[in-house]
């Protein structure tokens, strides 16, 4: 009686309301011989439990299978789907926490990063006589994109804007506006020749940069009509 006793005060508290009624209730309208089978042999107390019933009979559907406890000495072992759990007493310890960082506030500002409506980056690129800087702004709620990006290659140096909206991209260089849908670009470029083999590319690269298109070029649309009139001389 006086285990008993002890047991029931370190028990936890029943639910407050209504809900203890139905837990009582529960578990009296179980039969324990079937769920439940407990054994003793070599100062080991053993319980068997059926874990997928009483999981049922509580309501919850899960396969836990059965579930095996053994109490020896200080020591208690569970095993169940498979894995198995040793517990004993241990004596007091202490850590060392030094030297560690806390990035939780890093995560934070990446989950906010991540979550806002729109995003800003900076662009830096040097390779050999290239460098390309510029920035980029990124309105995710609408897809949109705008880009203005500065080229320099050895002595020429180039300002470009681009903006994509609504699956189409709009080009500005030199002053000369141009616009087209990004499928009809791809397909361009897939129609395209390659560049010259060997060290041609570099010097055919620096010759377009050096081209003034707001010069060379004058693009105007009228009447369903595309007029792109060109200074041939100079091109």
């Amino acid at each position: 009686m006086e285990e008993i006793l002890a047991l029931l005060n370190v028990s936890p508290e029943l639910p407050a309301g209504g809900e203890e009624q139905g837990l009582l209730e529960q578990l009296l309208s179980l039969n324990f011989g079937e769920l439940l089978q407990v054994s003793e042999a070599d100062d080991t107390l053993t319980i068997l439990a059926n874990g997928t019933k009483l999981l049922q009979a509580l309501g919850v559907e899960f396969e836990l299978g059965n579930v095996e406890v053994n109490v020896s000495g200080a020591t208690l072992t569970v095993n169940a789907l498979g894995a198995q759990l040793v517990i004993t007493a241990a004596e007091q310890f202490t850590v060392s926490t030094e030297g560690y960082i806390n990035i939780l506030p890093y995560v934070e500002s990446l989950a906010a990063l991540f979550t806002a409506d729109a995003l800003h980056a900076d662009i830096s690129y040097v390779g050999g006589e290239l460098a390309v800087t510029g920035e980029l702004l990124l309105d995710l709620s609408t897809f949109t994109a705008t880009a203005d990006i500065a080229l320099k290659y050895k002595s020429i140096e180039k300002q470009v804007q681009l903006i994509y909206a609504n699956d189409i991209i709009y080009l500005t260089l030199d002053g000369l506006k141009v616009s087209g849908s990004v499928e009809e670009i791809l397909a361009l470029l897939n129609l395209s020749l390659e560049l010259p083999a060997g060290g041609e590319e570099s010097a055919l690269l620096e010759q377009l940069l050096s081209l003034n298109f707001g010069e060379l070029l004058q693009v105007s649309e009228a009447d369903d009509t595309l007029t792109i009139l060109a200074n041939g001389t100079k091109l």
